[in-house]
């Protein structure tokens, strides 16, 4: 699957929470006001028309130039920027909504900086405590839903607890979360909504405060490349999924090694020591391990195994190189140019 497409289809299911709570309750109206808004202060001077370094003001680009658009940025007068999905289907037609709504500024050396301002769903814009408080006022039927739809009807029985139970103790272990085998339906629902409920806390707090820094370039054609930034190290550049830029990804050998985020990834027919393979899902990376689930021989079976895979870096921004130790062998991994480019509405 290309990863504008996974980054995009893991947005919507975390943003379509808003969408259930602002149908379900009367009194979640939304606020134009972001007060309770963490005040995180970008760097270099703030984007707009007062701004004769801003070549973005004022304008609104897709994310390309074909029939087929995603997304939509939408650059204000006065330094923010809006950015919108397509909901159509087909995608060749145009359906869009606000998704987020950023604050930016310009930097030295064709460098901009974006921080989360507003989330929106039905066109009402929703300040960071107010998500957060649509966010515990989930209940289980939500994430219940919000879990078939993430899974084909084929795969697990969800006209009975057993089928829903089966299907809670295989999403919950690709995460890194493994549930006794005799765990009944309730306890393993009350683990996997307390899980949903603290991720989705754990992604609005990382997107209302921490700075997307990235580069830019001006193309003679009119379109403008988003790049990382020369200094920007592996973990920064793992930090650029919940951008709306697709330019965080990490690979080996086509793919038989790919991490896209903190809390993404897979692995594909590694030789172990033993003269077997495995394969499974990265679930978590920090600044010297990146952690992974072995999947089972069974398909749809939980995953039961742990396993870490210890790694160093060379290098910066686009020549960063990851390389990683496994059974005595060595992978390394370099970043994936997908050259991000904003084309200009016409």
């Amino acid at each position: 699957m290309k990863k504008t497409t996974k980054r995009i289809l893991g947005a919507l299911a975390i943003l379509a929470a808003f969408t259930f709570i602002s149908c379900q309750s009367d009194d979640s109206n939304g606020s134009d006001s972001d007060t309770d808004t963490p005040n995180v202060k970008l760097p270099g001077t703030p984007g707009g028309t007062s701004n004769p370094n801003d070549i973005f003001a004022g304008k609104t680009f897709y994310d390309d130039d074909d029939e087929t658009k995603f997304e939509k940025f939408e650059f204000s007068d006065n330094g923010t920027m809006t950015l919108y999905y397509n909901h159509a289907d087909p995608y060749n037609q145009e359906e869009w909504s606000k998704s987020l709504e950023y604050s930016y500024s310009i930097g030295d050396n064709n460098s901009a900086n974006f921080v989360t301002k507003k989330v929106y769903q039905n066109e009402k814009a929703y300040s960071y405590s107010e998500a957060l408080e649509l966010t515990n006022s989930f209940d289980k039927n939500y994430f219940l839903e919000n879990l078939k739809e993430d899974y084909d009807d084929e795969e697990f029985d969800f006209t009975t607890e057993e089928g829903l139970l089966d299907c809670i103790k295989y999403d919950l272990s690709k995460k890194g979360i493994f549930l006794n085998k005799d765990i009944d339906y309730k306890t393993a629902l009350n683990k996997y909504v307390e899980y949903s409920k603290n991720y989705l806390k754990e992604y609005l707090t990382s997107i209302f405060t921490s700075v997307l820094k990235l580069t830019y370039s001006k193309n003679e054609d009119g379109t403008i490349s988003i790049d990382v930034p020369d200094s920007a190290t592996f973990l920064e550049i793992l930090s650029l999924y919940s951008s709306p830029f697709d330019i965080s990804e990490f690979s080996y050998d086509y793919y038989s090694i790919d991490i896209w985020s903190k809390t993404g990834g897979n692995f594909s027919s590694l030789p172990t020591a033993d003269g077997k393979t495995i394969s499974g899902r990265i679930y978590a990376v920090d600044n010297s391990k990146i952690y992974g689930v072995i999947e089972s021989d069974v398909m749809y079976e939980p995953y039961t195994k742990k396993i870490e895979f210890p790694y160093t870096t060379e290098g910066t921004g686009e020549n960063t190189k990851v390389k990683i130790t496994y059974a005595e062998n060595t992978y390394t991994l370099t970043h994936c140019e997908y050259d991000f480019k904003l084309y200009p509405a016409e």
